[in-house]
């Protein structure tokens, strides 16, 4: 699953095939050579079969979310 976008909301390449729905809350996180680094939470806006687009959960977030990023529904 990879995430991109900007202002605030991103666009992930999941969707409601993969069950999620409005108010589904994702964590992000990015890996690297040292390890996974968590970057916060998303909540579901919209959501279609191969994709949806979620709002950044401004309490939660540690870093900059970027491209490329990865979504799990736990860590």
């Amino acid at each position: 699953m990879t995430v991109g976008g900007a202002g605030g909301l991103i666009e992930i390449s999941v969707g409601s095939d993969a069950g999620l729905h409005k108010g589904h809350r994702l964590e992000v996180y990015r890996t690297g050579a040292s390890g996974s680094t968590y970057l916060g939470r998303v909540e579901v806006v919209e959501a279609v079969p191969d994709r949806a687009v979620c709002k950044i959960v401004p309490e939660f977030q540690k870093g900059a979310i970027q491209k490329g990023d990865h979504v799990a529904s736990r860590l």
